[in-house]
């Protein structure tokens, strides 16, 4: 037997060691998609917005008037308005959060210099709401005043609705942070008895099986979850109700001051706040758990209906102003998944706020009133697949970073079995590798989109090329080897993979350019005017109805002096103010799109 010194065994100690700490370290990441289970459909209205008079989301927001130099439908700025068709908002919720508290519904219609403090106080009222939310094509969700307010109040309000938009209404939501948001709290017995019942017992009858209503669940942060006041109202109010309202902030202090800066931090900051964003999981995870057990037949869907990062407001540009960051990305991806993955309880959730804002999706300048799209806006685009789509059963096993899964994803397929996968890597400096194991389905392509930044605080800002957008992922990063695809993810980066089922027909490229270089926009006079940009064959023709499918008359006439540009004006007599759909045809393809028609 030989003998070994007492060097010789300790190498061997550290050799045993490293190998098996090996697995640990190279710890391989791995996502299975059981592609043939997918059955439960992501709502679209998971990816909405709180739209609240707070700070400048409003207005000087989206909202900046009628004489405004910006151009405008109704007061409200076309490019957001742009925005949020573009990243297919699911449903945007009115009069806010805070701001319903102490909203009166009046206040807000007829005439816009006859409402109290005029169009800058009041301009956006309930028919700028609904008109807004037919424009972009969303659910619209008003809060009630149930603090402020009374009962007889609130179903005057939802009858002029009834009058003026009738079976629009999607989500009504009965008190706002009873527990004590923005003022003291009551207790649930009290909320019960004197808030939500009573608000309960006069919704007109029109409105029966047509909305969605909503309770208070209770307080929640990064540590506690009131999951005794959640009990109660599921435990009286199950069968009374189709939703439950549910806040959740990532935030390092409810302190201003001490929040944390949206743009200076290094990465333990980077990684503080990931820590509190993921904490989000573990509360959701709490109340899903109560309503499992109150609502086992899943007759009403959790609404995280006020989500997002808050720091430190930017000095003179309005309250709860801040910028969006790589690191919101991450942080809006990683929110999205969850409610993604839980899409079987989670019907609803609202960013707050989309302008200007906490974790907004657009910001201005006050000044020049220049706008920006940010990070945040660019991850909503990217997963506008999801939205009605059917959620994919996923299992990720991956690494750890600050002992966070150092990865999070999701999937869905559409109705024509597309598959689209996100994936974000919240590593702040090492790419990852993971490999993906599809169970059923069968693809032939693969694509990829990514959103990133060259550094982890990398944001947009004013007078500047973007530094955080929407672009094609470079297919050197990804393969597709029968069920398995394989892809190497940036650091601190969001991606989409999206695979085409075998079979599928390629698209004539041509005819899609042609629709796709469509522009479709209301002029004064109640006219319509479409521009090809060049790409048209043939001359457009247009034809406009009402939402309810009546044609209105109308002519369509060379605009511009070229073929290629056409304005659609309405008959003498003809009705030229409102929502309308356009349809256009040209080269064989029509394409519809909402406008709101101005004298």
């Amino acid at each position: 037997m030989s003998r070994i010194s007492s060097s010789g065994k300790t190498w061997l100690w550290m050799f045993a060691i490293i190998v098996m700490a090996a697995p640990c370290l190279m710890a391989q990441n791995t996502l299975t998609l059981n592609v043939s289970q997918a059955k439960d459909t992501i709502k679209k209205t998971i990816y909405g917005g709180l739209m609240e008079d707070w700070g400048r989301d409003i207005y000087g927001g989206i909202y900046v008037g009628t004489t405004s130099s910006i151009p405008n439908t109704n007061g409200m700025r076309n490019d957001i308005i742009a925005g949020l068709k573009e990243i297919g908002v699911g449903v945007l919720q009115f009069p806010g959060g805070c701001k319903s508290e102490v909203y009166h519904w009046k206040d807000g219609v007829g005439t816009k210099s006859s409402r109290p403090g005029g169009e800058k106080v009041n301009g956006m009222g309930t028919d700028e709401y609904f008109q807004l939310c037919d424009l972009v094509d969303c659910a619209p969700f008003i809060q009630a005043n149930c603090k402020e307010a009374t009962p007889a109040e609130m179903k005057a309000w939802l009858d002029y609705i009834n009058t003026n938009f009738p079976n629009k209404l999607r989500y009504l939501g009965m008190g706002n942070e009873p527990w004590g948001g923005c003022y003291p709290g009551i207790s649930v017995t009290e909320y019960l008895n004197n808030w939500y019942d009573p608000f309960k017992a006069v919704i007109p009858a029109t409105f029966s099986g047509k909305i969605i209503r909503i309770a208070a669940a209770g307080y929640t942060d990064e540590k506690t979850c009131d999951l005794a006041w959640t009990n109660s109202v599921l435990q009286r109010e199950v069968g009374s109700m189709e939703g439950l309202s549910w806040h959740y902030y990532t935030t390092m202090s409810w302190t201003e001051g001490q929040k944390g800066s949206s743009t200076s931090f290094n990465e333990t900051g980077y990684y503080n706040i990931l820590t509190r964003a993921y904490a989000m999981e573990t509360q959701a995870k709490k109340v899903i758990d109560a309503m499992n057990t109150r609502d086992p037949d899943i007759t009403i869907g959790l609404q995280p209906d006020e989500w997002g990062a808050w720091y430190d407001q930017i000095s003179g540009m309005g309250t709860s102003y801040q910028q969006s960051t790589v690191r919101d990305a991450q942080i809006t991806a990683q929110h999205l998944n969850f409610f993604n993955n839980n899409c079987r309880r989670i019907w609803m959730a609202q960013l707050a706020q989309p302008v200007n804002a906490i974790h907004a999706w657009f910001l201005t300048n006050p000044s020049s009133g220049a706008l920006i799209k940010t990070p945040t806006f660019y991850v909503f685009k990217m997963y506008v697949p999801h939205h009605n789509a059917r959620m994919v059963p996923a299992t990720l096993s991956c690494s750890k970073v600050n002992n966070l899964n150092v990865l999070t994803a999701s999937a869905s397929v559409d109705k024509s079995d597309v598959l689209h996968i996100s994936v974000n890597n919240i590593h702040a400096t090492a790419t990852q590798t993971l490999t993906i194991t599809l169970n059923g389905g069968s693809y032939n392509a693969v694509s990829g989109q990514i959103v990133n930044g060259p550094a982890i605080t990398s944001y947009n800002d004013y007078n500047k090329a973007e530094a955080v957008n929407l672009q094609d992922f470079a297919s050197s990063n990804y393969s597709l080897s029968g069920n398995t695809v394989t892809v190497t993810l940036p650091a601190h980066s969001v991606v989409m993979l999206t695979l085409k089922p075998s079979g599928t027909a390629a698209s004539n490229g041509l005819m899609n350019a042609g629709i796709r270089g469509l522009s479709i926009a209301a002029a004064p006079g109640g006219c319509i005017v479409v521009g090809c940009g060049g790409a048209c064959r043939t001359p457009p023709s247009v034809s406009v109805v009402d939402v309810d499918g009546r044609k209105i008359d109308g002519t369509t006439v060379s605009g511009g002096g070229t073929a290629q540009n056409v304005v659609w004006r309405p008959a003498a007599g003809a009705k030229a103010h409102g929502v309308y759909i356009a349809n256009v045809k040209t080269d064989g393809m029509t394409t519809s799109q909402k406008v709101m028609l101005i004298r």
